[in-house]
């Protein structure tokens, strides 16, 4: 069996828990290799709900309510065998990094468990209001109040500036605990006063039902996901999670580490709390107290109208706009000085006794505008259409927000992230066609071979999506290493250049300068376009009223277009610039289906 021991790395497991010792390593830009281990996640729900509707002459009264109990038990041992990154710090490159054995940054844990159990209750009440044959009104309001989840492990950790756990008084300044003065077991505080209206109209403007104005506004709140926690689980004392960056060699990287080697370790109980004696400086996740439940606003105004009797034309302005959004981000970079190299990162931290720390807390915003048109034609004449074309924009700070995200490249400056979101796109195009074929006048078998046959038929045009540039390294030496690229030049591709080999002109970016966190703007570019049709004919053989054969015949991709993904965007890559992976090409795949 291949092990990080089996390559010449003296690091037990952090577990004694008998585990697959199985390797990861990132070699940036390159590969991230994971050969597998030991996780489970069990996860369950018990929804009731009931609802009544109502009517009351003009007016359809909808009100209801549910309770959800969710319990979410995990186990994830990933990591006891560490985890090696090759960033290419060392010689400039990733791959040269990792064959010399000069990794950037290790960490390892002893296990992660966590033991979540949440509430969520609703109540709504609805009232579609016809006030005449063309117009009708529709209001409502939810409450949707925030019960955030326990862990009976009690391993919650939450981050209050200048407070001093009394619950575990060896805890670095601002780490607090269930019981602490203003941490609920939960840390995020219960929040009972989330109302949530709804309004929306129709209007038939001329009374003949074929021109229709409809518009909404609502707000919907969001709650955060139970892998948002995943990382507070990783936090002492009641998990180790050691981060080192630029450990002194591959073969040791414990080597110089105050107190040696730590694990294996086993869990450490809420009991021990007060006498733990914490491995500096910790690294981990925690929870912010003071974040606020996430909401989004919804609008929307459309115009309809009808043509004929079988074709309809919308034209619709949709918008939305996210607040509060619980994410992820790391919060306590090292501060850059005269004499700041990444051996002495960890001293140089905002928050002393603490590392590379990821804290979840409501800082994460978007923004969407577009324009909308629909076509659909309704079966006739054998064809029935669906087209729709949307020209819009989405504006974010980050599009992932979910645990594991570094956040903003200048962790003191949320604005530097804003950008076009990364799966942004200003047009998409999709069509949609069935035609049912012409039938021959034939007979017999002739009749049952030539006649019936369907033709189906969807297609997608859509627009690049963003690019950003980032240096690849840690230049800010903040140690998040999610610093942008330095603007030089005018990046439009050399002519005569393949996109393939060179989808940008790469001379006009450099890493950015020691300490700075680059000047580019994140999405400035844009990625190749994506093109596909895919075709099918489908014909249903009936045997009796209730037997069935259906054959298809069905290609994806089929005019074999390479659409192309995003370029490597790391300067520090080898491929940097380069074009390394495409979607798939054409597929062919002939089905028979048996009805009945």
């Amino acid at each position: 069996m291949v092990t990080l021991q089996g390559f010449g790395q003296n690091v037990p497991l952090g577990t004694a828990v008998p585990q697959f010792p199985g390797i990861r390593a990132n070699i940036s830009g390159f590969v991230n290799i994971f050969s597998g281990g030991s996780l489970r996640q069990d996860s369950t729900s018990f929804v009731y709900r009931a609802i009544a509707t109502k009517i009351a002459g003009a007016h359809q009264l909808t009100f209801g309510a549910e309770f959800e109990r969710t319990r979410i038990d995990a186990n994830d041992y990933s990591y006891v065998p560490g985890d090696n990154t090759f960033n290419g710090q060392n010689t400039g490159n990733a791959v040269a990094d990792f064959y010399i054995g000069a990794e950037s940054n290790f960490f390892q844990d002893n296990g992660r468990t966590f033991y979540l159990r949440e509430n969520r209750f609703y109540a709504f009440l609805q009232d579609d209001w016809k006030i005449s044959h063309r117009l009708t009104l529709n209001l409502g309001v939810r409450w949707e109040p925030w019960l955030p989840p326990n862990d009976l492990n009690n391993s919650l950790t939450g981050f209050v500036p200048g407070q001093q756990s009394t619950i575990a008084p060896n805890a670095p300044l601002g780490l607090l605990f269930p019981g602490d003065k203003g941490i609920q077991t939960s840390v995020f505080k219960k929040d009972w006063k989330d109302f949530a209206p709804r309004i929306g109209f129709a209007w038939d403007v001329l009374g003949n039902s074929k021109t229709i104005i409809r518009g909404g506004y609502g707000i919907f709140y969001s709650f955060p996901e139970g892998l948002l926690y995943q990382r507070t689980d990783a936090m002492q004392p009641t998990d180790l999670y050691l981060n080192i960056p630029n450990p002194p060699s591959f073969d040791n990287p414990y080597q110089g580490f105050a107190g040696g080697d730590p694990f294996p370790r086993p869990h450490i109980s809420s009991s021990q709390f007060a006498t733990y004696k914490f491995v500096l400086p910790l690294s981990g996740g925690v929870l912010d107290p003071a974040s606020r439940v996430g909401y989004t606003q919804n609008w929307n105004l459309t115009v309809e109208r009808q043509f004929r009797n079988d074709i309809a034309v919308s034209v619709a302005y949709v918008g939305n706009h996210g607040l509060n959004i619980m994410g992820s981000r790391q919060f306590n970079p090292a501060i850059f000085n005269a004499t700041a190299t990444v051996a002495n990162e960890n001293s140089r931290r905002l928050y002393p006794g603490l590392a590379t720390v990821e804290l979840a807390s409501s800082y994460v915003y978007d923004e969407f505008n577009s324009l909308q048109v629909n076509m659909t034609k309704r079966f006739s004449g054998g064809l029935t259409l669906l087209t729709n074309l949307v020209w819009g924009k989405t504006i974010d700070n980050t599009s992932s927000a979910a645990e594991g995200n570094t956040g903003p490249p200048n962790p003191f400056n949320f604005r530097s992230a804003r950008g076009p979101a990364d799966f942004d796109q200003k047009y998409r195009y999709n069509l949609s066609v069935v035609y049912a074929l012409p039938g021959l006048k034939v007979k017999g078998w002739e009749n049952t071979v030539i006649n019936g046959w369907k033709l189906n038929l969807i297609s997608s045009l859509d627009s690049g999506t963003p690019v950003t540039i980032l240096s690849g390294t840690d230049r800010s030496e903040s140690g998040i290493g999610n610093d942008y690229a330095n603007i030089i030049g005018d990046p439009t591709r050399p002519a005569g250049m393949s996109q393939i080999q060179q989808y940008f002109n790469t001379a006009a970016f450099t890493a950015a300068p020691i300490g700075t966190f680059g000047n580019v703007g994140r999405g400035m570019l844009r990625g190749p376009a994506y093109f596909d049709v895919d075709l099918s004919v489908f014909k249903d053989f009936a045997f009796t009223e209730r037997f069935k054969l259906q054959f298809r015949a069905e290609s994806f991709n089929t005019e074999n277009r390479a659409n192309f993904q995003n370029p490597v965007a790391s300067v520090s890559s080898g491929t940097f610039g380069r074009i390394t992976a495409a979607n798939d090409p054409r597929v062919l795949q002939f089905a028979l289906k048996f009805m009945f």
